[in-house]
């Protein structure tokens, strides 16, 4: 995630800057943008069934087969040579590797628990999205590119601004409870607004910036990978057959 992240930067602090093509860019952040509240949704359904896991050995089975599975990807990703080698001669590596990765599926595993054990489903929710969006920002600052700052947090505005709209719309002056997905989008804006205070702030493009954001995300990304994806599809299993 973090290579992803530095080789997007580099395409935003490359790019022309006709009108045409800022906006384009712009239009592609603000989309792109959008994109973070599906994925702190995706980590509010794999929270609640981390939270269902009753049984260890379960979790257990699933971070064996993930591990497994992963050190395929990281192997294809890390060392491509072996894919042209006899399998005497990966089979060793792969083994070596999956070990590893278990290790660290059962740490992580072990503090995601403990962490949706003691912290609120909002909260989780809620330091998610914030994290997200200020990685994010962070990386979009850092191109001194003040419309490529501001348009994640324009685009989150637009949207809460349509769900309040349709809210006051549809239902009676009495009833007028903001709904989650309204709260998240104000939250969302919140968290990318300070990606363009950091295109002000900063004369001409600023890696080092936009490599903090870079690292948070694969902080994100690792947590999910490996601690919160396997307890989520141990909980799945056991809530089989259940509504």
């Amino acid at each position: 995630m973090e290579v992803f992240a530095f080789a997007s930067w580099d395409v935003l602090t490359a790019v022309g800057g006709t009108l045409a093509l800022t906006f384009i860019v712009g239009l592609a952040l603000g989309i792109g943008s959008l994109a973070l509240l599906f994925f702190g949704s995706a980590v509010i359904a794999l929270e609640h069934f981390a939270r269902s896991v009753a049984r260890w050995r379960t979790v257990a089975v699933v971070g064996l087969v993930w591990a497994a599975v992963l050190a395929v990807f990281v192997l294809y990703i890390d060392r491509p040579e072996l894919s042209q080698q006899p399998w005497r001669e990966w089979l060793p590596i792969w083994a070596k590797t999956a070990i590893v990765l278990a290790a660290m599926i059962a740490g992580a595993a072990a503090l995601v628990r403990l962490l949706v054990s003691r912290v609120s489903s909002r909260n989780i929710t809620t330091a998610s999205l914030v994290l997200l969006g200020l990685s994010y920002a962070l990386i979009v600052g850092g191109t001194d590119r003040l419309v490529y700052a501001l348009a994640p947090s324009v685009f989150a505005a637009l949207a809460a601004l349509a769900l309040t709209w349709r809210r006051r719309r549809k239902e009676a002056p009495a009833n007028t409870e903001v709904s989650e997905a309204e709260r998240l989008l104000r939250l969302l804006f919140a968290s990318l607004l300070p990606g363009g205070v950091v295109s002000l702030l900063i004369s001409g493009p600023q890696v080092e910036v936009a490599a903090v954001g870079g690292a948070a995300l694969s902080v994100y990304g690792a947590a999910i990978l490996i601690g919160l994806f396997p307890l989520a599809t141990a909980g799945f299993i056991e809530a089989r057959g259940s509504a």
